[in-house]
């Protein structure tokens, strides 16, 4: 006799996800890594318990289009399938159980808070549990007052707050400091979240000295969950059933925890790992502590030298400018710089810097500049010229456009941060893929880098992170930079 076959529509990965899926805490936080499967458990979570007459959750994201392509989409795929009695309200962004159609009534809303005010909206609701996908993304004053919504006026439906995220992002500060006992290690000297105070023992939670500090701090392990009651304003970790005190815990999931993932893309490691160094410790390592700072993005001992005549044939030359939006004056002793990189990338993938430009100068000489440099480098250059989105930015692209009629131009409108653009580059620095031609420009180019972000002037930085676009394929959709041809 033949076995029923059964189709299964999803199912928790063992480990971290499942651990997440049975946790009773009240407050947990999911992931910390890349690719840990993070928003399927937030989707999954709530159909628990839409068998509850009445019940409500809503999952959350800080923008529209994030909802919609991470929860909104792959809720059409899981949802139906797995209740084919649940209808999506397309206008008010929620799946409905109606009891008509076998159901209960329950509701799973999606929403975004673009805007601070955003929570409003929320005012008069109540949610049995709420979800925040990408939590370094909220405000905390978003995220306590939506607290403040997780209630129930029904007995015996259970009141949960979950939420998964990587560390980065505007919110990384709060974050880190409401999830300081598990995301923080005990030898480290940085800490600002919860303190345990001596008077209240919690047994098998393991306390450390603050460096400097006659106080104790408590380290929790992954998933440990602690008691957290707020006293004096200030969260503390106290004993399991104090009057107030509400359960909180941290659970980690890596890429390594989703094997689903590693089968369908494997080539997703390679990706994180083409990462800037501090978002690959982030992403791939879970490190909450790394930080911009001098020396993480670019070390002059990453890069080899060259002579010129050490160049090989064949390279592709790209030179964009960074132009500087005043000159020097007695009012303003130091301006931005103008900069020019030009940079190549060779058939056996190294990047190739073969000279910058870089000087202070009025309108007048920063045309002079352009043009005299334009023709050293020759026709087969490709000039990429960075236009700012003002009106005075459209029509200094003009200019130049015109000043260079004769040579092969385009404008480039960048978008993301300066750490963003950066980062690609940074990626093949740090692999000891990037070869310096050797000139002149070489002491100032590389301090400037190595400083980055902290030093006073990135004009270098983003004279490069231009050039290797542009170099290394252009726009893509999602990319940093859009590039219109000047001809």
């Amino acid at each position: 006799m033949t076995e029923p076959q059964t189709n299964i529509v999803w199912q928790p990965n063992a480990g971290p996800q499942t651990r997440f899926l049975a946790c009773s805490a009240y407050e947990a936080l999911y992931g910390g890594q890349a690719g840990g499967g993070k928003s399927d458990a937030l989707l999954i979570d709530p159909l628990r318990y839409v068998h509850l007459p009445f019940f409500r959750a809503v999952l959350f994201r800080r923008s529209y289009p994030e909802l919609e392509r991470s929860l909104i989409e792959r809720s059409h795929q899981y949802y139906p399938a797995l209740f084919p009695n649940a209808r999506w309200n397309e206008q008010k962004h929620f799946w409905h159980f109606p009891p008509k159609r076998g159901g209960t009534g329950a509701r799973i809303y999606f929403s975004h808070l673009e805007r601070e005010r955003d929570v409003h909206q929320h005012q008069s609701v109540e949610y049995q549990r709420e979800y925040f996908d990408e939590l370094t993304s909220f405000t905390q004053k978003q995220y306590t007052y939506l607290l403040t919504r997780a209630r129930s006026s029904r007995k015996g439906v259970p009141i949960a707050i979950r939420s998964a995220t990587n560390p980065g992002n505007a919110g990384h500060e709060w974050v880190l400091e409401r999830w300081a006992p598990w995301l923080i290690p005990g030898d480290h000297d940085q800490y600002t979240g919860p303190i345990a105070l001596p008077e209240f023992p919690v047994p098998g939670l393991e306390l450390v000295p603050i460096p400097r500090s006659n106080e104790l701090r408590p380290v929790a392990l992954p998933g440990q969950v602690l008691w957290i009651a707020v006293m004096d304003g200030r969260d503390v970790v106290v004993p399991r059933g104090t009057p107030g005190a509400l359960s909180r815990t941290f659970i980690p999931a890596s890429i390594q925890d989703n094997p689903k993932l590693l089968e369908n893309d494997p080539d997703y490691q390679a990706r994180i790992d083409a990462l800037d160094p501090v978002e690959r410790a982030r992403l791939k390592k879970g490190d909450w502590l790394i930080k911009p700072g001098r020396g993480k993005y670019f070390q002059r001992a990453w890069c080899t030298y060259a002579s010129a005549l050490e160049v090989p044939r064949g390279i592709q030359w790209f030179r964009f400018w960074d132009f500087a939006g005043t000159e020097k004056t007695d009012t303003k002793s130091d301006p931005d710089w103008t900069a020019g990189v030009k940079l190549g990338i060779d058939a056996a993938h190294r990047v190739w810097i073969a000279d910058v430009v870089h000087f202070r100068g009025s309108p007048q000489e920063v045309e002079r500049r352009l043009l005299a440099t334009a023709e050293l480098d020759g026709p087969d250059t490709i000039i990429g010229l960075e236009q700012d989105g003002g009106q005075s930015g459209k029509h200094q692209a003009v200019q130049f456009l015109r000043l260079l009629s004769r040579f092969r131009v385009k404008r480039v409108s960048p978008s993301g941060d300066k750490l963003q653009r950066f980062g690609p580059f940074s990626a093949q620095a740090e692999g000891g893929r990037v070869v310096l031609v050797t000139g002149a420009w070489n002491a100032a180019y590389t301090a400037e880098l190595q400083a980055f972000p902290e030093g006073s002037h990135d004009d270098q930085v983003d004279a490069t992170s231009g050039a290797y676009m542009m170099a290394s394929g252009g726009p893509r959709p999602g990319g940093l930079f859009f590039v219109r041809s000047g001809r």
